[in-house]
């Protein structure tokens, strides 16, 4: 077992502690890089702990180790926030038939205290694709899905294949910010099958 969850980001030649076929040098040599590249990519995906768990020894409770715990979510939210006419980044994460879209609006402001703080909201678009029923859907994931729409947090696809349409969401996008007269500083995205999306983008 590694002493501490840091070590997962210190030197590699000291995880021999938890996989001792390290002590082999042919095998250290070869199952460094994959590791290491096991590791950046569930840390990049908020899962780390499956890493330290399979790779390292070193038992996590999840609760304790969740990347946002409940509580720290429910302090920081607020009852109301004035977004009209502010400086906004925006975020775009686009999947087709899965997994969830978003759109996030992360507002810089600064408190009555004098404080930095950011103001988050984010809007869902919910496929269907995969599972074909909301409930279906909502069962899986965990999360009532009707309720968040309702709250208007979230569009559940009215496609009759159960896609997420790209121009509904980017339409969303304009519409909010020409609602809210914003100065977007910034839209940021991971680029995997956003290619209507930024071409759009270009376009304006």
């Amino acid at each position: 077992e590694q002493d501490n969850d840091d070590e997962a980001f210190g030197d590699p030649t000291i995880w021999q502690k938890s996989n001792p076929l390290f002590e082999l040098e042919s095998k250290r040599k070869s199952a460094i890089p994959k590791m290491t590249a096991e590791r950046d990519e569930l840390n990049s995906q908020g899962r780390l702990p499956d890493f330290l768990t399979k790779n390292m020894n070193r038992w996590q409770n999840a609760k304790e180790n969740a990347f946002l715990p409940v509580d720290l979510l429910t302090q920081a939210i607020i009852p109301a926030f004035n977004m009209q006419g502010r400086d906004v980044y925006i975020g775009f994460d686009y999947s087709q038939t899965n997994d969830d879209t978003a759109i996030a609006f992360v507002f810089p402001y600064t408190d009555d205290t004098g404080n930095q703080k950011y103001h988050l909201y984010q809007h869902s678009f919910i496929p269907l694709a995969k599972l074909g029923t909301i409930e279906a859907k909502e069962q899986r994931d965990g999360i009532n899905y009707r309720d968040v729409e309702s709250k208007g947090f979230a569009t559940i696809t009215r496609d009759r294949f159960g896609l997420i349409d790209e121009d509904e969401v980017f339409n969303f996008m304009l519409s909010f910010i020409e609602k809210y007269d914003l100065n977007v500083k910034a839209i940021l995205y991971d680029q995997w099958g956003t290619g209507t999306f930024i071409r759009r983008l270009d376009e304006i």
